[in-house]
């Protein structure tokens, strides 16, 4: 497992991030044909901690190759460009199998998996 935290504090290298996941997946899938990886299969999350838009720069051409999101209910409706949090997950999980974890303060967090379509309960 990958795991990228912190993502706001990546400067230019945001930009970097959705080439460089291509490459590893690429190079995870040769290993995995090759019997390489004894049956484990990468998987790649991402968690921004931005305080703004500007820092979310990046993210959205990464999220294809992401397994799990997670970001709070403002910066899931910033990258979603939708206002309301099941409008925002469903937003940044249509078409992508990318699952999305939102933070929501007092009120939880709640989720919706792409690959599935359905919207996860508040947890």
């Amino acid at each position: 497992h990958v795991h990228f935290g912190g993502f706001y504090s990546y400067g230019p290298l945001r930009h970097e991030l959705a080439p460089l996941l291509a490459r590893l997946r690429e190079e995870a899938s040769g290993l995995a044909a090759d019997g390489r990886l004894g049956g484990c299969c990468l998987t790649v999350s991402l968690d921004s901690n931005a305080f703004e838009a500007s820092q979310l720069d990046g993210v959205a051409d990464a999220l294809g190759q992401l397994d799990v999101f997670k970001g709070n209910r403002s910066e899931v409706e910033m990258l979603s460009g939708r206002q309301g949090l099941d409008e925002a997950l469903r937003g940044l999980t249509e078409g992508r199998a990318c699952t999305v974890v939102a933070t929501d303060g007092i009120h939880g967090a709640r989720f919706r998996s792409g690959d599935v379509g359905a919207e996860g309960a508040k947890a």
